[in-house]
């Protein structure tokens, strides 16, 4: 059919880095304001459509609309008392920054809340740029 395989020069990705990748070509099919969900499905239980409070987001086509589209993203343990409630509390998210930016940059981002990049929610044109981002990310810090 004419197909070949490209050699990848970058270095290996573990899955949990490689679904950035995939979800990014997935999202690429989309319209720009398409509502995508990304999230880890093993915990997860719907009571009602994640995109109820969404706002309706649309591109009007002179420039005037919400080109940049929305993104939502979640912090996870959010309750005071939880092991991980920020990223210094966390032995994963700590030492994911320290490998990534170094000791420095831990100690500035100790107190904030994490992040789950697992749950996140938008418009395909905002999903497509956050996407773009975390493969960047791995690319420049390997993490």
């Amino acid at each position: 059919d004419g197909s070949k395989v490209l050699d990848d020069p970058r270095q290996p990705r573990p899955v949990a880095t490689a679904r950035y990748e995939l979800y990014w070509v997935f999202c690429l099919r989309y319209a720009r304001y398409s509502r995508i969900l990304l999230i880890d499905v093993r915990d997860t239980y719907f009571q009602r459509s994640p995109f109820d409070d969404l706002p309706v987001t649309t591109d009007n086509g002179d420039g005037g609309g919400r080109s940049g589209g929305i993104l939502r993203l979640y912090e996870e343990n959010a309750t005071p008392s939880s092991a991980a409630a920020n990223i210094g509390k966390s032995n994963y998210n700590s030492r994911w920054i320290r490998g990534a930016y170094g000791q420095a940059m831990l100690s500035q981002m100790k107190e904030r809340p994490v992040v789950c990049s697992g749950s996140t929610i938008g418009d395909a044109v905002a999903i497509e740029a956050y996407l773009r981002a975390m493969v960047a990310q791995f690319d420049t810090t390997g993490c």
